[in-house]
């Protein structure tokens, strides 16, 4: 029950009594607009002024329940595992000419130079961009069917 309350009822209920929350804050600013005006404090009559005209008004017309998008927004495992695959595959592709000596062979050669390294350079952007694309796909996929909603896909 407590878990129903806690993930439902709760959002539920605040998303109903939003609009008397707003009642009461535009009532609120209103009643300190007339004290404030009183005692000659422009500058804070102007803020509750402000205040009133904002939430004047304000309702939540539609519940949607959001808990996957938070969860999937805030989740960084895959950005860890991003970060270590994309270090690993990258790291032999500059280290492994000096170990190997390439680089002087690679330097004398008419298609080396700036030429081998652009390539290189591209082709590190590739691989970090379809891992990035690949864990975030999976993700979305992973989040959507654990909270058996696909909402975001058809928006």
């Amino acid at each position: 029950m407590d878990f129903f309350c806690f993930n439902f009822v709760n959002l539920m209920r605040y998303a109903y009594d939003y609009k008397g929350y707003a009642h009461q804050v535009v009532a609120a600013a209103q009643r300190n607009v007339v004290f404030y005006e009183s005692v000659g404090n422009d500058g804070e009559a102007r803020k509750n002024k402000a205040i009133a005209e904002r939430f004047q008004g304000r309702s939540i017309s539609t519940f949607t329940y959001t808990e996957m998008y938070k969860y999937y927004v805030q989740y960084d495992f895959s950005a860890l595992l991003v970060l270590f695959i994309c270090i690993f595959g990258l790291m032999s592709v500059f280290v492994l000419e000096k170990e190997t000596e390439m680089d002087t062979l690679l330097l004398t050669t008419t298609s080396g130079g700036f030429r081998t390294i652009g390539a290189k350079l591209i082709a590190s952007f590739l691989f970090v961009s379809g891992i990035s694309w690949w864990f975030w796909f999976a993700d979305f996929i992973a989040f959507s069917v654990l909270f058996g909603s696909w909402d975001s896909a058809s928006k």
